[in-house]
């Protein structure tokens, strides 16, 4: 920060971004130890400063501490006790949390000062909001069906349309933008229909499939390299299973995100006979580096993904084409 207070107490200033090598091996240079006083420092920085000169404290130390439940958790192994305190990761995990409320909502990551900080009275407050999403001069008011959940019969999403949202919580103003991408086209399959042998786990893999099947190849057109996500279900009432045992597998499946144009589904990824679904979904950028941040624990310390000002998360859009897929029975 070209501003920073702590220019007018120092004898000399260099100003630069934290990935900026030049700049850190020229402020490396002129120093013969290394501290701060912030933690919101990437790790990254540090450890590569701490190769040249002695950072103090260690890296390793600043990385713990920049992660609030990591932080928490090795307090409390030293038994040094915190207040109360649970990791939450989705809205469905509040609902057995009433006796943490009132509390204080907190990102794990990147929150100081007040940011990153939300109080909550109780689930009301987040079954009561005024969520509106405009497109242009369209306003749609959702309404909530619990469980932190809004919808809104009327509203119509476009494809290549720009909807914003928009609401108040805890007299801060919450807003996000998206554009709806473009419908997949050119979607194809290599086949409509795969037959698979029914599988007892008793005989062993290769006496169970026999002659094993080619995958279904999915094609479509990519050519500015957007991100497109793969998603299987079987949409029978009640599907019959291909491994014979006891714990039924789930009937949806999808894969990572890919910026390319085909995706080959491989046979062992079906669980039913039936109809199945394929259906490809064009998704912007931030839903697609959720999956790179999906990982996020006490042990790996990411930064979230979040495209929400006065929040974190993301408000995206997607848009969809399908086909249809018969597995039989040899």
């Amino acid at each position: 920060n070209k501003d920073a207070p702590a220019q007018n107490f120092c004898n000399e200033f260099l100003n630069g971004n934290y990935d900026d090598k030049e700049k850190i091996l020229e402020f490396v240079n002129k120093v013969d130890i290394v501290t701060y006083e912030f933690e919101n420092i990437p790790f990254e920085t540090l450890n590569e400063i701490n190769k040249l000169k002695s950072v103090l404290p260690k890296p390793s130390v600043n990385r713990l501490i920049q992660h609030r439940l990591a932080e928490k958790d090795f307090v409390n192994k030293l038994n040094i006790r915190t207040t109360r305190y649970v990791s939450v990761d989705k809205k469905s995990d509040m609902e057995t949390l009433e006796d943490f409320l009132p509390g204080i909502l907190k990102t794990t990551t990147m929150g100081y000062d007040g940011k990153g900080q939300y109080p909550i009275k109780n689930m009301e407050d987040i079954n009561s909001l005024n969520i509106k999403v405009s497109n242009n001069n369209n306003i749609y008011s959702l309404s909530p069906i619990g469980d932190g959940r809004y919808v809104d019969s009327t509203l119509t999403i476009e494809d290549g349309k720009k909807y914003d949202l928009n609401f108040i919580f805890n007299d801060k103003e919450v807003s996000a933008s998206t554009i709806i991408p473009e419908r997949p086209l050119n979607l194809t399959q290599s086949v409509s229909e795969m037959i698979i042998r029914r599988v007892n786990p008793l005989n062993g893999l290769g006496a169970g499939f026999g002659d094993l099947p080619d995958p279904v190849e999915i094609s479509w057109s990519n050519p500015d390299s957007s991100n497109y996500i793969v998603v299987v279900e079987n949409i029978e009432e009640n599907p019959e299973p291909i491994l014979i045992g006891d714990q039924p597998p789930p009937v949806l499946f999808l894969n990572r995100p890919t910026q390319g144009s085909t995706y080959e589904i491989p046979f062992r990824s079906f669980s039913y006979y039936g109809t199945h679904r394929i259906i490809l979904y064009h998704i912007n950028p931030d839903y697609a580096l959720l999956y790179e941040d999906q990982e996020t624990s006490s042990q790996n310390f990411s930064t979230p993904i979040s495209g929400i000002n006065n929040g974190f998360g993301i408000f995206t859009g997607m848009s969809s084409d399908e086909l249809l897929l018969e597995i039989k029975p040899e």
